[in-house]
């Protein structure tokens, strides 16, 4: 389903992520969740808010608290302009499981309600959950470099970050990060050659 959608099946994908919840069931119910959270992501990607949002919602009926479903289904209500709703899912799903970009996701949707204050501490809460991790000697590279970017803050950093992913990773993902820093730290022409 993955490479489907790499190279443009989101049909396939939705067709073989079906396949695999029918295959599922109560035994393994995050596993069951897991698939479902991306099959969702994929009526996501498509623009189709309503069947996102079903299927998320079933994979919070096989595991209530699964953080993945709260933080997709945040995102769907988010983007159908729901805020209130986005945020009351993304503030238990940061609870369950506190991700950076899960957190910083919790704070685009307070700055979008009109609350700066709680915006401003979520993305402070993102700078630190950073910091600690790098001084821990792990790192959430990807996701910070990702959230610096969008956000237009600590840009080098964000270079810097997406850059060390992409020596470790070597991925898609990455690459994708990496490109996105590079442009907006105004490197364009090594941008465009990294999405290629």
């Amino acid at each position: 389903a993955f490479l489907r959608t790499l190279f443009g099946d989101r049909d396939g994908a939705i067709e073989m992520l079906e396949r695999a919840a029918a295959a599922g069931g109560a035994q393994d119910g995050e596993s069951l969740s897991w698939t479902l959270v991306h099959l969702g992501h994929e009526h996501f990607g498509r623009g189709d808010l309503a069947a996102a949002g079903a299927v998320y919602a079933r994979a919070l009926a096989v595991c209530p608290d699964y953080h993945l479903a709260l933080g997709a289904l945040a995102r769907v209500r988010a983007a159908g302009g729901h805020l209130d709703d986005a945020i009351a899912l993304y503030e238990r799903a940061v609870a369950a499981v506190p991700a950076p970009d899960v957190e910083a996701a919790l704070g685009d949707a307070y700055a979008a309600a009109g609350r700066p204050d709680d915006a401003a501490r979520q993305y402070a809460l993102v700078e630190y959950m950073g910091r600690v991790a790098e001084a821990n000697g792990t790192t959430y590279g990807r996701q910070l470099a990702l959230f610096f970017a969008d956000h237009d803050r600590r840009l080098p950093d964000a270079l810097r970050l997406a850059r060390q992913e992409a020596t470790a990773r070597g991925d898609i993902y990455t690459d994708d990060a990496l490109a996105w820093a590079l442009y907006k730290n105004g490197q364009t022409r090594e941008a465009l050659d990294t999405m290629q």
